[in-house]
């Protein structure tokens, strides 16, 4: 599909667009309204979210007859997304467009109503704690080590609660546990489900890797200052090339942290001079140690690898709970901070009955409004016989 088919994309966007992510990631970055993609490729968060909303909504926008209707929408999203507790909570708000079928409007509301009890139902530690811990998954980076330790915490928080927690219920804690320490382990991304490039080990995954690391680092700094090593022996006072060389061995060992039998195995048996027993011993040993590195690394590497391969169902079904968590619990946050009413779903006619108008604090005269049929007591227009109540969404 061409960029440039979905509405707001000329050629200069598709062109960032494709130059930045590649024509098929951009398309899965719209077609899913991940705002956060378009806007780290170069969008301003406005206009991704005028394209996204776009892109996955257009048939009920097209329900807001007119621009101030639309800006009037589009200013209450924003409002409502000051109460998400993630970013990316916040980016689901703002592409959130009005719903055509009464159906699927139920549904939406039906889950809004079941997080808002659950929300409501927290006491002031609890809902602290869901904060916090949606918090640190945001400063953490929202990936997926983030999503998997935002889970196992939730998961305490929320254990008795029910409603949108119940997709943690789920969750296997365990392989999560063990995820959590194999995400940590590994540095970059890359996808949990059929894991095939190389893996790169990161510090404190495997103690025995972390030592020879510590030990060739050492070696290698040796290595380039091999004449400072000559000079120090050479100072300890020996008298012979057989004891200048046990003293070499001895110095390199203590340095370096590796014992003084593996320095003399990689010493050569042949030395012209005190300056090619130096110089080949510290490239003998940075070589040894780089091989045992990359065979210690290829080790701990395939066993993360066979982790994270054994949880990778977890692991995304963790990333897919947090994230629909986060979005469930910021609309019930919103909901519960303006004592909202859940609206009655009806064929036709709109009316309200002791409305607000969000944007405005302080003291406000409360209106009354209707149009067309309908039967809310105090709405003008009502009519004399009984309908069914509520508003069109």
């Amino acid at each position: 599909m061409r960029l440039q088919e979905y509405w707001g994309v000329g050629p200069k966007t598709a062109e960032l667009l494709e130059t930045e992510l590649g024509v098929e990631r951009a398309v899965r970055a719209i077609e899913s309204a991940d705002v956060g993609t378009l806007v780290d490729a170069g969008l301003s968060r406005g206009r991704a979210t005028r394209i996204l909303r776009r892109a996955t909504g257009a048939a009920g926008l097209d329900t807001l007859g007119t621009g101030d209707a639309r800006d009037v929408y589009g200013d209450l999203l924003e409002l409502a997304a000051r109460d998400a507790l993630t970013d990316g909570a916040a980016d689901r708000i703002r592409v959130l467009t009005p719903l055509s079928s009464q159906a699927a409007a139920a549904d939406r509301l039906d889950r809004i109503d079941a997080a808002r009890e659950v929300w409501s139902g927290l006491d002031d530690d609890g809902r602290e704690s869901v904060v916090a811990t949606f918090d640190r998954y945001d400063e953490a980076g929202a990936g997926r080590r983030a999503a998997v330790e935002a889970a196992l915490d939730l998961r305490e928080v929320g254990a008795s609660e029910g409603g949108p927690f119940d997709r943690l219920a789920d969750l296997d804690a365990d392989a999560l546990d063990d995820a959590v320490d194999a995400l940590g382990a590994v540095e970059g991304g890359f996808g949990v489900e059929g894991i095939d490039e190389p893996l790169a080990v990161g510090e404190g995954a495997d103690d025995q890797l972390d030592r020879l690391w510590t030990q060739l680092t050492s070696a290698r700094r040796l290595d380039d200052a091999a004449l400072d090593v000559l000079e120090t022996v050479r100072g300890q006072g020996v008298r012979s090339l057989e004891e200048f060389q046990s003293a070499v061995i001895a110095y390199v060992a203590e340095e370096t942290g590796v014992t003084p039998s593996e320095v003399r195995a990689v010493a050569p048996d042949e030395a012209r001079d005190e300056t090619d027993f130096v110089s080949a011993t510290l490239r003998g040993l940075v070589g040894d140690l780089e091989g045992q590195v990359a065979d210690r690394e290829a080790a701990v590497a395939d066993e993360l690898r066979e982790t994270l391969d054994t949880a990778g169902e977890q692991i995304e079904a963790a990333v897919d709970a947090v994230d629909e968590l986060a979005f469930d619990l910021s609309l019930a946050r919103f909901a519960a901070a303006h004592d909202l009413t859940r609206p009655t779903l009806v064929d036709d006619g709109l009316a309200v009955r002791g409305a607000r108008n969000l944007f405005l604090d302080g003291e406000i005269q409360a209106v009354s409004y209707g149009v067309g049929d309908h039967a809310v007591s105090g709405a003008p227009g009502a009519p004399t016989r009984p309908r069914a109540t509520g508003w069109r969404y």
